[in-house]
């Protein structure tokens, strides 16, 4: 998702050629893994959960 959400935000995606954007996503990806991904704020999260460009998001919350 944070991979998608910073391409988005760079303009990177969407592409016509679907595998040029799947290759980019696991690039991007990869960056995170290695903590040189781009950033991604609260308000980036948050603006494409509002717009529909991510729908899934789990929270996991666990009480004491």
């Amino acid at each position: 998702m944070r991979a998608r959400i910073a391409l988005r935000k760079d303009l990177s995606i969407p592409l016509e050629d679907k595998n040029e954007e799947k290759a980019l996503i696991d690039e991007e990806i990869r960056a995170i893994r290695m903590n040189k991904g781009r950033p991604v704020g609260v308000n980036d999260l948050v603006g494409a959960l509002e717009r529909g460009d991510e729908v899934c998001l789990f929270v996991i919350y666990f009480s004491p």
